[in-house]
C-alpha cells in the first residue's frame, strides 16, 4: 500500500494481488497479467534475506503488471506449459529491463524504501548467475543490465535521501509463513 499511494500516477489499478509460491528449489520470480504474481521456494529460502531486496524484485513485477510490459505472443497456448516455456515468454529486452530498473528505483524512492536495494538484487543475479539462469534467455545478458542501472544511479543519485534501514518485522513474519508452505 506504501508504494502504491506514494505513486498513484503509475498505480491507478486496485486489482487484487495474487502472490503464488511455487514449490521449485530455483531461484525465481515473474508475474502475469492482471496480478498474478508467482515466486519460487528456492528464491525465498536461499535469496530472499532482507526486505529492501524482496521490496525491490517484487516492486520491479508490480510496476510491470500495472503497466502490462509483456511480450506480445501469437501462439496457441499449451495445455501444459513448462515452466521455463513461461519465464522465455515473460523475458523482455534489456532496454526494456533497464527502463523497467530506473522506473523500480524511482517508485522504491518516491516510497521511502532503498532504492539502491534493485541494484543489489540485480548484483545478486549477476554474481549467481547459473542459479538464476531459468530467468535469463542468456547469461550474458546480466552483467549488461547491471552496466546500465550502475550508469543510472551514478549519474542520478542524490545525496539527502533518506530511507528505512531495517527490515520490519512484518516482512520476517511474511518470510517465514512463506518458508513453512
Amino acid at each position: 500500500n506504501r508504494i502504491k499511494n506514494n505513486n498513484e500516477i503509475i498505480f491507478q489499478d486496485k486489482a487484487e494481488i495474487k502472490l503464488y509460491l511455487v514449490k521449485d528449489s530455483r531461484p525465481f520470480i515473474f508475474s502475469l497479467p492482471n496480478g498474478y504474481y508467482f515466486i519460487s521456494r528456492g528464491l525465498v529460502n536461499n535469496y530472499i534475506r532482507s526486505e529492501d531486496i524482496f521490496i525491490s524484485m517484487f516492486v520491479y513485477e508490480l510496476i510491470r503488471n500495472e503497466l502490462t510490459i509483456y511480450k506480445k505472443i501469437s501462439e496457441i497456448p499449451y495445455e501444459k506449459s513448462t515452466l521455463s516455456r513461461v519465464l522465455q515468454v515473460t523475458n523482455l529486452e534489456l532496454e526494456t529491463r533497464n527502463e523497467l530498473n530506473i522506473l523500480t528505483y524511482k517508485v522504491l524512492k518516491r516510497a521511502g524504501f532503498d532504492p539502491e536495494a534493485r541494484l543489489l538484487w540485480i548484483q545478486m543475479v549477476n554474481k549467481n548467475s547459473i542459479d538464476f539462469s531459468i530467468m535469463y534467455e542468456s547469461p550474458n545478458v546480466i552483467p549488461k543490465e547491471e552496466y546500465l542501472f550502475k550508469n543510472y544511479i551514478s549519474n542520478n543519485k542524490s545525496d539527502n535521501f533518506e530511507y528505512e534501514r531495517n527490515s520490519t518485522r512484518s516482512f520476517y513474519s511474511f518470510r517465514q509463513r512463506l518458508r513453512r508452505l
